[in-house]
């Protein structure tokens, strides 16, 4: 029941108003205040019993706080409070500053050692790794296809005139490819060696050498692929397409182009020395009663060589040309 007369008479005229009555709210604020007061008289007397802080667990009077509040701890609790808090962010921050200072004290040294480390080392090492330009049996095939780098396969048929012009440019390509550090080695098969496999002859006869191959390793699907050359047989020509599979920089095509001057010499040469004869001398007739007397026809001579020759320079200081420079 309402005691203020206002409060009545509006409910009176205002039967579904809620009405509040000043008196009882007045009380009711009076009550909380009183039971604050109270509350924070409890935890003061709490704190300050003799024996220390006996209220470390109950709430924190400020909910937004970072840290507990210093009144609930004992003097060493404050002190590992702070590095357990410093710790964590002490070590994000180092692990966020250690590879910045380490990059900015290393770097000048790299650049130092850099500067030291001079392009002639680097194309003598890769020169080391990679093998001479020899003719190999069959058998070593094997290690070719083994390799990690791009392998040229030059196959001839001993004692036949293309294989004979061509094996000793491919011989200088490998030279040349190899001083300037490319990693591309170059081999050389006989083909009409005794321990060729029958399918392999079939497959790459004997006459019709030269032929010209690129393995490639890891090609397909881990293993070595294999790309037969049909183009002109030039060392420019046979360069550009090596390039489309390793690095051959220009300065080095360059040089590789250089070779088909001596290599158009030493067709001419040895075409000279197989098939143009000397003047031949006349010879008496057969016929008992003279009469015209034959010329000698002379038969296409053997090159002067019993191994092929794997330079340019071997093979025309063997016919008596110049040499290429």
């Amino acid at each position: 029941e309402l005691t203020d007369p206002a409060a009545r008479e509006v409910q009176q005229r205002s039967p579904t108003s809620v009405v509040v009555d000043s008196e009882k709210a007045g009380t009711a604020m009076q009550e909380a205040v009183k039971r604050a007061i109270l509350d924070k008289q409890r935890r003061k007397g709490i704190q300050e019993y003799p024996g220390g802080p006996i209220d470390r667990y109950l709430p924190a009077s400020d909910p937004y706080a970072f840290l507990i509040e210093r009144e609930k701890l004992t003097p060493t609790e404050r002190k590992w409070q702070v590095v357990f808090v410093a710790a964590p962010w002490l070590a994000f921050l180092t692990m966020l500053v250690t590879p910045v200072f380490l990059i900015w004290y290393n770097l000048p040294r790299i650049e130092e050692q850099k500067s030291r480390f001079i392009p002639e080392d680097v194309a003598a090492a890769r020169r080391a790794r990679i093998p001479d330009f020899a003719v190999i049996p069959w058998s070593g095939m094997v290690d070719v296809l083994e390799r990690a780098t791009v392998t040229m396969v030059f196959m001839f048929s001993s004692g036949g005139y293309a294989s004979d012009v061509y094996l000793p440019l491919v011989g200088d390509m490998a030279g040349v490819l190899k001083d300037a550090g490319v990693m591309v080695s170059v081999v050389a098969l006989d083909i009409g060696a005794e321990d060729i496999p029958e399918d392999f002859r079939r497959q790459y006869p004997a006459g019709a050498a030269p032929y010209l191959q690129f393995v490639l390793p890891m090609a397909a699907g881990g293993e070595p692929g294999i790309v037969d050359y049909d183009g002109d047989w030039n060392a420019y020509q046979i360069a550009k397409a090596l390039q489309q599979h390793a690095g051959v920089p220009r300065p080095t095509l360059e040089r590789l182009q250089e070779l088909d001057v001596g290599l158009e010499i030493l067709q001419e040469a040895l075409f000279t020395h197989c098939f143009v004869q000397d003047p031949v001398t006349p010879q008496k007739s057969r016929w008992p009663f003279g009469g015209k007397q034959e010329q000698a026809a002379g038969a296409p001579r053997d090159p002067p060589w019993t191994t092929p020759p794997t330079s340019l320079d071997t093979a025309l200081a063997a016919l008596g040309a110049t040499p290429t420079a």
